[in-house]
């Protein structure tokens, strides 16, 4: 599938470089030498993607973002710990489990060297354990398509992939996970 529009992925960007310079530019001297962080945040702070945060004016993209330069830890806050928790809602969860067989593109098979990758044999079969503890469905097999992702990701409790991901480490943008080939 096509990376998101060069604009939108700038807007996330300087998104993620604001959040940076609110929440721990003021903090930055204190964090010297600091190789391990431990963020503990609730509400809204609790679900941003903390390690997407990027460093302004940094240009390596080795050390752009704050997962990059620090190995980061998720607490959670002690009401988090102690509030009673709902029930996962039934049919709202999806699990997509893809061993990575098929046909694909030409230019994915160059760019991620997909000639190479390992078959996951127990992708299937975690998908379905998945999907039968949260009383939710499995996408699995050929059906573990792109359009079969969107259209689970639209808005499930949980989202479970159990697949490989590729890593672009120059353009992250570029990056994928890979499923099942659509079957023309």
């Amino acid at each position: 599938h096509p990376p998101p529009p060069k604009r939108h992925a700038q807007q996330l960007e300087r998104a993620g470089q604001r959040a940076y310079e609110l929440l721990l530019a003021p903090a930055a001297e204190a964090l010297a030498g600091v190789k391990r962080l431990v963020l503990v945040g609730a509400g809204r702070f609790g679900r941003m993607p903390c390690a997407a945060l990027g460093v302004p004016g940094e240009e390596a993209l080795a050390r752009r973002h704050l997962a990059q330069r620090f190995e980061l830890a998720f607490a959670p806050t002690l009401g988090a710990l102690t509030a009673a928790r709902a029930a996962p809602a039934a049919g709202r969860s999806v699990s997509l489990g893809c061993d990575g067989a098929g046909t694909f593109a030409p230019e994915l098979v160059a760019h991620f060297g997909l000639g190479g990758l390992a078959r996951l044999t127990r992708a299937e079969a975690e998908a379905k354990a998945v999907a039968r503890a949260l009383g939710g469905r499995a996408v699995h097999g050929r059906e573990a398509t792109e359009e079969a992702f969107r259209q689970a990701a639209r808005a499930p409790w949980i989202l479970h992939f159990a697949g490989h991901a590729l890593v672009d480490d120059v353009d992250g943008t570029k990056s994928a996970l890979v499923l099942a080939p659509p079957a023309e």
